[in-house]
């Protein structure tokens, strides 16, 4: 094991793609040419967010204000678990109503989340 994420290899691949692409234009002798990174970075971004669990604003914001009090996961799962006040029973209402389970907040607690449109 290489100790590489799936980012980073994904991140190498774009790199000798670019890199191919260079050396097909300098073979063409177009020795100005420029490569539209465009495309490399809409592939990063799509990549960065795919996989990503979708949240409601109110639960994206209690996992900043958690993180940012420097909360670990374990106490953020306490929190829900034992709410002290009516917001950590909101947000775990929220979490149900959206049919979040323990998993899928853990990964966007871990690996980030999208902002999910309000529902009704």
């Amino acid at each position: 094991m290489t100790g590489e994420s799936k980012r980073d290899v994904f991140m190498r691949v774009l790199g000798l793609m670019y890199d191919a692409e260079s050396e097909a234009a300098a073979e063409y002798g177009e020795d100005n040419f420029t490569i539209n990174d465009e495309p490399y970075q809409t592939l990063i971004h799509d990549y960065d967010a795919a996989g990503k669990v979708a949240v409601p604003q109110t639960v994206a914001s209690w996992i900043d204000e958690c993180k940012h009090k420097q909360y670990s996961l374990a106490s953020a799962f306490d929190l829900l678990n034992y709410p002290r006040d009516s917001n950590d029973d909101f947000i775990r209402d929220e979490l149900f109503a959206f049919g979040i389970s323990a998993n899928a907040f853990a990964r966007a607690w871990l690996d980030g989340y999208t902002v999910e449109a309000k529902h009704d």
